[in-house]
């Protein structure tokens, strides 16, 4: 069954599908867009894109089932880029503690389960335990990175001064290479945070050195930080 439209008439699957993928692809150059350039128009426009993105396919599977590699057929998984986009921007928000959006995460693929579910006795699915799958991720991963996204850069406020030290610092190895910093606890954090940094920050900081952030309140009340320059603050 396809999208039905006002007044009785319905799209074409062809349609459907090309809306579907299209969408797709829209929402990945959003949340790259955010990912590049974090602000609230393209987190706006990559959150509202990404849940776009994973409606009309869940709405319609049948349409996005494809062959995959060894012959058989499953769900694309092309539909898990920009949700994963989306909880890549999440990630990078430094939140003061980040049990919400792991909750709305596992509530996320509870739901991306149960909508596998209920579509997987649709005409034309195949591979259900791949649409079973694919939705849990997708669905899960949004709601993490949205849930933390939304609460950084819809945040209006300026933020008030904190300051810490440098604990260690370390450079990770991987497709990339990271440059991150421990942070010694201070205000509402109690524990040592790790925080990618420029090559730059990295090379001018070292164990013991003071380092200044500017803690937010959150637009959805979860308190998140960021480094800010030390110029301008009191001395430790």
């Amino acid at each position: 069954m396809s999208i039905v439209e006002d007044g009785g008439s319905r799209v074409s699957p062809g349609l459907t599908r090309a809306i579907g993928y299209a969408l797709m692809a829209l929402a990945a150059a959003a949340a790259i867009w955010n990912l590049a350039a974090p602000g609230a128009t393209a987190a706006l426009a990559a959150i509202v894109l990404t849940a776009a993105a994973i409606a009309i396919p869940a709405a319609t599977p049948e349409l996005f089932e494809v062959k995959g590699r060894w012959g058989g057929r499953g769900f694309n998984g092309l539909a898990l880029l920009p949700p994963m986009f989306v909880a890549v921007s999440g990630v990078q928000v430094s939140l003061v503690d980040s049990l919400v959006p792991w909750i709305a995460a596992a509530a996320g693929a509870v739901a991306g389960v149960t909508i596998g579910l209920v579509q997987m006795s649709r005409p034309g699915i195949v591979g259900r335990g791949q649409l079973l799958l694919v939705q849990a991720l997708a669905v899960g991963a949004f709601a993490f990175g949205a849930t933390s996204v939304a609460d950084a850069r819809f945040d209006p406020s300026d933020g008030s001064a904190a300051r810490t030290t440098v604990a260690d610092k370390y450079v990770g190895h991987g497709r990339s290479t990271s440059y991150n910093l421990k942070l010694a606890p201070w205000g509402p954090v109690s524990d040592v945070r790790t925080v990618s940094v420029s090559s730059t920050t990295y090379d001018a900081l070292n164990p013991g050195d003071p380092v200044c952030l500017t803690l937010h309140p959150g637009g959805l009340g979860l308190a998140w930080y960021v480094l800010a320059d030390c110029q301008g603050q009191a001395p430790p």
